[in-house]
């Protein structure tokens, strides 16, 4: 079965019931409109360069929510990765001749 090859040995299909299914939809439609909100209304303040050097922040926010809220592994490769992706983006955004 494919959930054994994904590392989810444990989970049965009957445990999958349509109240979790509901749940895990409304909070993927709740993030991403809030998500898509949020960005929308950020757009007409940005330049489109603006707007696509910080684009380049997602995957650190990502990560850094999946610590706090998912309780996943702060590790050296990724605050090595943050610290030269923000300070790329600080650098562009503070260089007047690319924004």
């Amino acid at each position: 079965m494919y959930l054994d090859e994904i590392g989810l040995k444990n989970i049965s299909l009957e445990s999958i019931t349509s109240e979790g299914i509901l749940l895990a939809c409304a909070s993927g439609a709740i993030a991403s409109g809030l998500g898509y909100s949020i960005w929308y209304t950020a757009m007409p303040l940005l330049k489109t360069t603006q707007a696509a050097i910080v684009q380049l922040c997602v995957p650190v926010i990502a990560t850094v929510l999946g610590v706090i809220f998912l309780s996943e592994q702060l590790t050296l490769n990724f605050l090595i990765a943050s610290i030269v992706i923000l300070g790329a983006v600080l650098v562009f955004m503070l260089n007047k001749k690319t924004v």
